[in-house]
């Protein structure tokens, strides 16, 4: 899953909108494949990459919205398979630690 690092790459060079491109052509490949699991958690991913962006331009209120789509399909890392939960996991919570770095850098 080398793309999971690219994505994980440019969301830590804080590359949100080229992180959110990277995920969009698995996305579209899980969704006609019929691969649901998978295609909510990368709609997740690219969403929590959407959400950073949204901070980083100071529309807080349409981070908060996209941030929701991230947590309302993350329990579907329990269907899919352990390797690649723990990959998905390790995405989310990359997101989750560069989220909240921004939410304190905006509070100081």
């Amino acid at each position: 899953m080398n793309f999971i690092d690219d994505f994980l790459t440019l969301i830590q060079n804080n590359e949100f909108k080229c992180a959110h491109e990277i995920l969009e052509p698995f996305w579209k490949e899980c969704k006609i494949s019929g691969n649901k699991n998978e295609e909510l958690l990368l709609k997740a991913l690219i969403n929590g990459a959407t959400s950073l962006e949204l901070i980083r331009l100071g529309r807080l209120e349409a981070s908060i919205k996209a941030w929701s789509v991230l947590i309302k399909y993350s329990h579907h890392l329990e269907f899919i398979p352990s390797k690649k939960a723990k990959v998905y996991t390790n995405a989310i919570q990359k997101l989750t630690q560069k989220k909240e770095w921004y939410e304190n850098s905006i509070n100081c």
